[in-house]
């Protein structure tokens, strides 16, 4: 509202300073996931920026523009958006090499990186993030430096060379464990959690995106936590029980259900169908198999529903259930499932009458 507010104040004549304000008000744009506003924004204004003499103002404007493109492209699966991202991206490096802006090169670099692993391209990937590395390095950027191997990890990954990524995320959380990137600190753990998976290595990939879910949750980078999930349910199924896998996938759909990306979309809905076909086709491990006990965890995982459901009111949940009254729900909680206690509504007091009988 406020860089509104300010554009409806500049024209044409208060060159870099209307360029500023536009070049702000699309990073909002994008950071509320408003793509499309910010490109609409970026492209009308276009003309502003390439009439500047400021390498540093027109580097950021490609980039941005590279920025809404490629989140634009996988949003909507259109290929030419992310095409034209990568130039974006060039001319962003060229415009920041020639105003002399090493870190904002090599996080250009970085970025560009990132999109040719999309592409399968992944020798010039390798190539861009050398670059990036090289301009990180020479001016001590130590978050920077760790986003950077937090990158290369996923090309390791793409090529299938998980020891290599494996080792190389490890480097970047310990690079970013230091800083408060807090957000790429989470990618880490997740690029770590899937290099471990494919090396059969499933309790320390496990703990690892476990790591990542926190760390993002956090941060309130809610949609890396949801992905983190996603990743926990797409290479660890067999690790996790059905009780963990609908959580997790219940976690996953809360902080997910706004996206507009649609291949996100596509990952939920497999996740779903994944999650479902285990609990009905999976066959418990009968060696150490009770059904007692398996009676009692599916029970409580109802009786928790329906106290959910009921805003914790005990007479109402045992209606859902389709249980004779609150007696026999209060019975089967106190005495089979404490842990569900604290859920019921806390039952008030009966006034007791002044008058005595």
């Amino acid at each position: 509202m406020w860089y509104a507010k300010a554009l409806a104040h500049l024209d044409d004549g208060d060159g870099e300073l209307k360029a500023l304000a536009v070049l702000r008000s699309a990073i909002i744009e994008s950071n509320a996931s408003r793509f499309a506003n910010a490109f609409n924004l970026l492209e009308r204004e276009a003309a502003l920026f390439e009439a500047s003499p400021n390498h540093a103002l027109r580097g950021s404007f490609h980039n941005e523009l590279a920025r809404a493109l490629k989140n634009l492209g996988v949003a909507e699966d259109r290929q030419q958006y992310v095409e034209r991202a990568l130039n974006e991206y060039a001319a962003a490096i060229l415009h920041f090499e020639l105003a002399g802006h090493a870190r904002y090169q090599g996080i250009a670099e970085n970025n560009l990186a990132l999109l040719l692993v999309q592409r399968e391209r992944f020798a010039e990937a390798h190539a861009h993030l050398d670059r990036a590395q090289a301009l990180t390095t020479q001016i001590g950027d130590g978050a920077n430096l760790g986003a950077i191997e937090e990158s290369r990890a996923r090309v390791l990954i793409a090529e299938r060379k998980f020891s290599k990524a494996e080792k190389t995320a490890l480097r970047a959380i310990e690079l970013l464990e230091e800083s408060d990137e807090h957000t790429r600190l989470a990618e880490a753990y997740t690029s770590q959690g899937l290099a471990l998976s494919h090396m059969d290595r499933l309790d320390e990939a496990y703990a690892a995106l476990g790591r990542a879910i926190k760390v993002a949750t956090e941060a309130g980078d809610f949609e890396k936590a949801g992905l983190a999930a996603l990743s926990m349910i797409e290479h660890l199924t067999e690790r996790l029980s059905e009780d963990e896998l609908c959580a997790v996938l219940d976690f996953a759909r809360d902080n997910l259900r706004d996206t507009q990306n649609v291949k996100i979309r596509d990952r939920l809905m497999e996740c779903a169908y994944r999650v479902l076909s285990v609990i009905h086709t999976a066959r418990p491990d009968w060696s150490n198999f009770s059904l007692d006990e398996t009676l009692r965890r599916h029970e409580a995982r109802f009786v928790q529903m329906a106290l959910e459901d009921s805003g914790g009111s005990v007479t109402k949940a045992a209606e859902l259930l389709g249980l004779p009254g609150h007696q026999s729900l209060n019975f089967i909680i106190n005495r089979r499932h404490p842990n569900l206690i604290a859920a019921r509504t806390p039952v008030k007091p009966r006034r007791r009458s002044i008058i005595k009988k």
